[in-house]
């Protein structure tokens, strides 16, 4: 669920701001603007009770909620829980540096043998479990989600109009480039590309782990294949690593917890889905799965999050039309107010933001984000067209608009 900030000036017109636009974009420069105004602010998180907002200022700027209030946010608001938030708390684990290289922040458990029996790893992300994510730190899943939705772009952009991308291309894109960029840590002595298994036989793990020295386990990114129950805590799960050469089947160890912690923070029940993580040496060939992560993809590779994504961007690849997923705000125009659109058809005459609808019509929150993103991203022109698809009405997929003559 996305919540707004909604600004009430003193002729009651009113603007709507993602959070993220206005207090993590440009260390809270909105803030700053606002401040001292005789604006009122609100959350729409909860369309039965508003609540009321407050901007207060100590070194930097700051959303507070008003006193009393703090119970009336919903779960899923980024204010559940939370009296206030500043620029700060919008980093996210992923940073770019000067060189344009990527440094991540991970939990130490979810890419070093945890020495402590009995404990699990809360790397994966899920809502679900006993233990969160520590501030700031990036879970496992999120960063393959980045790195594939970053390699899917950045293929679309340069080569798209060329040959169109196949679940080998977007690997091979992601492993040359991506992972050859992304490090972690701030020193950049481990990039994600050095320690990460690249197909081949199982041995390449043992070359990688003896020459790290066990300070920290081999990164994998393979297309789901199967799992099977070991006993009561272990399983076995086999990935592929997508290539046009050899076979690059492999099997790991992984815990029934992590698996189905896994699983359950995967939203898409059906179809291909590639799994994540990063694994250590047990024995002779044998290798455990430290922490793991499971996304959804189409055959192409592109990722998705609903079985509507999935449909849509099948056609959307059948008819080999050049879309980019534009996830990384960095791309993203101010005019988009923090909004992130499913998607961005760049073979149109002007650039098309896509959206899918998918929610259930009773759900008031989520429908009062569809209604208030059909206004702004419709008022885009002349610089961008829109494109949506209402599926929660049981619509069929729009034609998609047409793509421009290049002549």
């Amino acid at each position: 669920m996305l919540s707004f900030l909604k600004v009430v000036n003193k002729n009651y017109e009113e603007k709507f701001y993602t959070y993220e636009y206005a207090v993590g974009m440009n260390n809270g420069a909105l803030l700053e603007v606002l401040y001292g105004t005789k604006n009122k602010y609100y959350c729409t998180c909860n369309p039965n009770h508003p609540v009321e907002m407050a901007i207060g200022h100590k070194k930097n700027y700051y959303l507070q909620t008003f006193p009393g209030q703090k119970n009336n946010h919903m779960e899923g608001c980024i204010f559940y829980g939370n009296s206030s938030i500043k620029p700060n708390d919008y980093r996210t684990g992923w940073n770019e540096d000067e060189d344009g290289d990527i440094i991540v922040e991970l939990e130490s458990s979810t890419y070093k043998e945890n020495k402590q029996e009995g404990t699990t790893s809360a790397s994966t992300g899920s809502t679900t479990e006993s233990k969160a994510i520590k501030k700031h730190k990036l879970p496992i899943r999120e960063l393959a989600k980045k790195l594939l939705l970053n390699a899917w772009d950045q293929y679309i952009h340069n080569e798209g109009h060329k040959k169109y991308p196949t679940l080998p291309i977007i690997f091979k894109q992601l492993v040359d480039y991506q992972a050859s960029k992304t490090y972690l840590n701030k020193k950049k002595t481990v990039s994600l590309k050095s320690i990460m298994y690249k197909g081949g036989k199982v041995g390449s793990i043992y070359h990688i782990l003896d020459k790290m020295k066990e300070k920290t386990g081999v990164f994998f990114l393979l297309e789901y294949v199967s799992h099977e129950k070991i006993n009561e805590d272990l399983s076995r799960i086999t990935g592929r690593f997508p290539s046009e050469k050899a076979d690059n089947t492999v099997t790991f160890t992984v815990k029934n917890k992590e698996l189905e912690s896994a699983q359950l923070s995967n939203r898409v029940s059906n179809g291909p889905t590639v799994i994540t993580g990063f694994v250590s040496q047990k024995g002779f060939q044998q290798y455990h799965i430290m922490s793991l992560g499971i996304l959804s993809i189409n055959t192409y590779g592109v990722v998705v999050e609903s079985s509507y994504e999935r449909e849509l961007y099948d056609r959307i690849c059948q008819e080999k039309r050049l879309v980019k997923r534009t996830y990384d705000q960095k791309y993203h125009p101010h005019s988009w107010l923090g909004l992130k659109p499913d998607g961005l058809f760049i073979d149109t005459e002007i650039p098309t933001i896509i959206e899918v609808f998918g929610m259930s019509e009773n759900m008031d929150s989520y429908h009062t984000e569809r209604d208030f993103k059909l206004k702004h991203f419709s008022s885009l022109e002349p610089n961008y067209s829109f494109w949506h698809w209402d599926a929660y009405k049981g619509d069929t997929i729009p034609k998609f608009p047409p793509i421009k003559n290049y002549n």
